[in-house]
């Protein structure tokens, strides 16, 4: 009996179909390496089926018997020795927040403080973060967030000073931003 051989793309469709949850890329090339379960061909990644259903029902994965072919009969007694080069892909992930905060037991500012009752903070918090696996294995991410409180114009920005504005009004943040790769072939 012939073992089934399918690509990244094609295990990705099939868990989607049998799970119901889709599934990048990139998460599932995560989870077969945490799960032990090699590619048997790297350039597209390819990968046998049967274990990829084994792991997805929980069971131990075992060594899949394939039938050989030109390229796997090539590789015999390399083992791991050269590194899988990944298939390009972005995914971009991160998330959108509102934070609302209303002062109901303030007191009543003194003539020239900013009045902080009411409606204090209404701002929309987005965290964004892109990975990029590129060719000849080298990688790259930029995250970053950021936020403007709506709050301080619908109350009146005149009534709050340039520093308070400047401070807690809008934000822009870069988290990480770096490339990662080998400059030379060892």
């Amino acid at each position: 009996m012939e073992t089934l051989i399918v690509t990244t793309e094609e295990a990705c469709r099939r868990l989607r179909d049998e799970s119901g949850e889709p599934m990048s890329k990139y998460v599932f090339r995560r989870e077969m390496r945490e799960a032990g379960i090699e590619p048997i061909r790297s350039r597209p990644l390819k990968w046998r089926w049967p274990q990829i259903q084994k792991w997805l029902a929980g069971d131990e994965i075992e060594e899949d018997k394939v039938q050989s072919d030109d390229f796997t009969e090539g590789l015999e007694g390399f083992g791991d020795e050269a590194p899988e080069d990944e298939e390009p892909f972005t995914e971009l992930s991160g998330s959108l927040g509102l934070g609302v905060s209303v002062a109901y037991a303030h007191d009543a500012p003194q003539s020239g403080e900013a009045d902080y009752r009411g409606l204090t903070r209404l701002r929309p918090d987005l965290h964004l973060q892109l990975d990029m696996v590129l060719p000849a294995q080298w990688k790259a991410r930029v995250s970053g967030r950021a936020f403007y409180d709506s709050a301080y114009r619908i109350k009146g920005r005149d009534h709050y000073t340039e520093e308070t504005l400047d401070e807690y009004e809008a934000e822009v943040e870069l988290q990480e931003v770096y490339l990662q790769g080998a400059l030379f072939k060892n």
